[in-house]
């Protein structure tokens, strides 16, 4: 169990890298695999893993400073977060 706010940090930052190093100029089928994968977890992981992209996408489109890199990532970010507006996110069951 994660204790403190920056103990979680820190574990969020060791697997937001082994993420990241899968997806990172990845060959499509690493793309699928990890799509796959994402299917076969238990429905209440899944649920809580999309209401982490739904919260990591809901902040994206709050960034101010986009550049070429992610400029189009926030734009989608936006129109996103305008249909979802009011949304209270997915119950844990």
């Amino acid at each position: 169990m994660i204790g403190t706010y920056e103990e979680a940090k820190e574990r969020s930052k060791s697997v937001a890298k082994e993420i990241f190093d899968v997806i990172n100029g990845a060959e499509p089928e690493l793309h699928d695999a990890l799509r796959e994968v994402f299917l076969t977890e238990h429905p209440t992981l899944q649920q809580s893993f999309v209401e982490l992209l739904q919260k990591l996408i809901l902040t994206h489109a709050t960034r101010e400073y986009t550049d070429l890199r992610n400029e189009a990532s926030v734009d989608w970010a936006k129109k996103v977060a305008a249909i979802t507006e009011g949304y209270a996110g997915f119950p844990f069951i």
